[in-house]
């Protein structure tokens, strides 16, 4: 996967929410930080909210849900995906993925190991 690649699981019996690729996996294939997209509501963290036109699949006020962001390795998604468990999306564009690093630097709920490969990685600095 490359940075701002996005998926869902093919599960249809589980929530099935977008995930993008917040890291660079070229930059670390072995530490690539995913976060979910969900609807944003007034107890959700607001440090990123997307609007429809933002991405195909955003249809109404959402936000990035950096407090269930993980941790996984590239060879690991790209397994899934060829399985057929996670079904690729269209990429969010370059602007999105800049809004998204942006507010994961604002975080304030967000794993400690997630923050650690964007540090790494320089994707907080601008911040």
């Amino acid at each position: 996967m490359k940075a701002g690649d996005t998926f869902v699981s093919a599960d249809r019996s589980l929530e099935s929410h977008v995930w993008v690729v917040v890291s660079d996996p070229d930059v670390d294939p072995h530490r690539v930080v995913i976060a979910n997209m969900t609807t944003y509501t007034i107890d959700r963290e607001a440090a990123c909210v997307l609007h429809p036109g933002d991405h195909p699949l955003v249809r109404h006020e959402t936000c990035v849900n950096y407090r269930r962001a993980q941790v996984a390795t590239n060879d690991g998604l790209d397994r899934l995906v060829a399985r057929g468990s996670l079904r690729l999306r269209q990429p969010v564009s370059a602007e999105v993925l800049d809004r998204i690093r942006e507010g994961a630097a604002r975080a304030r709920w967000i794993e400690d190991a997630c923050w650690q490969v964007l540090e790494q990685q320089g994707l907080l600095d601008s911040q």
